[in-house]
């Protein structure tokens, strides 16, 4: 079965390269609630040290953003909410879902960088990971420790892909897979305008994506899956440079695991409160703990000994004098 377009739904399309059973679908009405709501911001992300293209000392070092106009939050009822997030070369990401209060400036630790040259991406965050349109909520940063590395990134002013995978899937529902490019031209302005293609693959099924825009595919299976990305010229030539060409494991949790809020098929005015404000506050009134009963020590009085009658002794009888027959 070829994959399907979904035109009719205003999703990204998909020339099919080969045959395969993945399907594009609608993301979940909660995604599309808190798309819109979030889609009212302006995020503006800026760093504030240390400068791009720094040589940085051997050991742990502290990265601090500044980022405006964008809640960071999560819930324990509800799941994931929008985030910040930190992308060092291939790493895992580092997710950030809390400010320090009264302030938008943010200090996230490092990890102590090896020998050479790094590539270091930051991004406002949608919950399911998708990177916010805005450029301006994105940064894009080079660091060297010891010596510069050239080699190891790629030409600056060329394009870059950097992934974007998802804090949390469901098995059951659909998965979100997003991605962006850094520094790629503008295409499909005139006929024939080519520059870039991205060739994504699941499994083994493969498809070449032409606009950047993020995708939902239809639910996987629990377990394992491989997704491949890799970023092509507009002849369909794998460009080659670093970073270019990813690979990652996506983990579907089994079924008996509950989905986060951001996956239902609608939210109610308390979840969307709930993943939106970093401030908010359950209305839920707090259980009322019933106090443990107060256990009254009764103590017994100790039995009054009623003290052993006293017996008088038996009168001692004399013997009487005989009467006769006594000595004169």
């Amino acid at each position: 079965m070829l994959i399907a377009l979904g035109l009719s739904l205003g999703l990204s399309s998909i020339q099919p390269v080969f045959a395969s059973d993945l399907q594009e679908v609608a993301p979940p009405g909660a995604a599309q609630q808190l798309s819109k709501a979030l889609g009212q911001r302006q995020p503006q992300l800026e760093l504030l040290s240390p400068s791009d293209g720094s040589l940085l000392p051997d050991g742990p070092w502290t990265l601090k953003l500044r980022l405006s106009d964008w809640p960071l939050v999560q819930s324990n009822d509800f799941g994931p909410g929008p985030h910040l997030v930190i992308q060092q070369d291939n790493e895992a990401p580092i997710r950030i879902f809390e400010a320090p209060s009264g302030t938008n400036s943010i200090e996230i630790p490092m990890a102590a960088l090896t020998p050479g040259s790094h590539r270091l991406s930051a991004y406002a965050a949608l919950p399911w990971g998708e990177a916010v349109a805005n450029r301006k909520a994105r940064g894009n940063w080079r660091f060297q420790r010891l010596a510069a590395n050239p080699q190891a990134l790629p030409a600056p002013n060329s394009p870059q892909l950097v992934a974007v995978p998802s804090p949390q899937l469901a098995a059951g529902y659909p998965v979100p897979i997003n991605w962006f490019l850094v520094d790629a031209p503008l295409q499909n302005l005139k006929p024939d305008d080519a520059h870039w293609r991205l060739r994504l693959s699941l499994d083994g099924a493969a498809s070449l994506l032409q606009q950047e825009d993020p995708l939902w595919l239809a639910p996987l299976d629990p377990g394992s899956h491989a997704l491949g990305l890799e970023l092509l010229d507009g002849n369909g030539t794998p460009l080659g440079a670093p970073f270019n060409s990813l690979m990652q494991e996506l983990k579907v949790p089994p079924r008996s695991v509950a989905p986060p809020a951001m996956f239902k098929n609608q939210l109610q005015p308390e979840e969307l409160e709930a993943l939106l404000n970093p401030n908010y506050q359950s209305a839920k009134p707090e259980p009322v703990v019933a106090p443990e009963p107060v256990v009254e020590l009764v103590v017994e009085p100790e039995p009054v000994v009623e003290p052993e009658p006293v017996i008088a002794p038996e009168p001692v009888v004399e013997p009487e004098a005989v009467e006769n027959g006594e000595e004169s």
